[in-house]
């Protein structure tokens, strides 16, 4: 069986005009233009520059965060920690917590907010609030939370 040899540059030239480079650059600049509107939409979203690196929660990062979005101003470790227990129905060590907020604050998912004294001669406190990278972080968490259970809810 003979086959017909195909002449591919052929082809492209038929097919495929060429474009003139202003064209490319036109289309180039387009693009670049969507690029930074969808950037400062997930900025206006995020509160903030957005770093677009995939995060790798571990589980116990994941609810720490969660847990530090859902306390707001409240967010210090010890209720953290509380809120961990009450969100995953599970004793969460208090040092796995401490460890994962530690670990969140040094990859600038969170940041740590001192509260002025109260009174007079009183210890500082902190609380935690999520960066906009840590709220990028914990909705791409959600995000792929729902599409596990849903892919859980399809084979049951």
């Amino acid at each position: 069986m003979n086959r017909k040899r195909i002449d591919t540059d052929a082809i492209l030239k038929r097919y495929l005009p060429r474009a003139s480079q202003e064209l490319c650059d036109e289309g180039s600049d387009r693009t670049l233009a969507r690029i930074r509107e969808a950037l400062e939409r997930r900025e206006a979203e995020f509160g903030g520059p957005v770093d677009s690196r995939a995060f790798n929660l571990q589980p116990m990062e994941a609810l720490v965060l969660n847990a530090t979005d859902v306390l707001g101003d409240e967010a210090r470790k010890a209720r953290i920690a509380v809120k961990v227990e009450e969100i995953s129905l599970k004793r969460a060590s208090s040092l796995s917590v401490f460890t994962a907020l530690d670990r969140m604050e040094d990859q600038g998912l969170i940041q740590t907010v001192e509260v002025p004294a109260a009174k007079e001669g009183g210890g500082r406190t902190y609380y935690y609030k999520l960066t906009p990278n840590g709220r990028f972080a914990l909705s791409q968490a959600k995000l792929a939370a729902r599409e596990v259970t849903g892919a859980v809810g399809d084979l049951i």
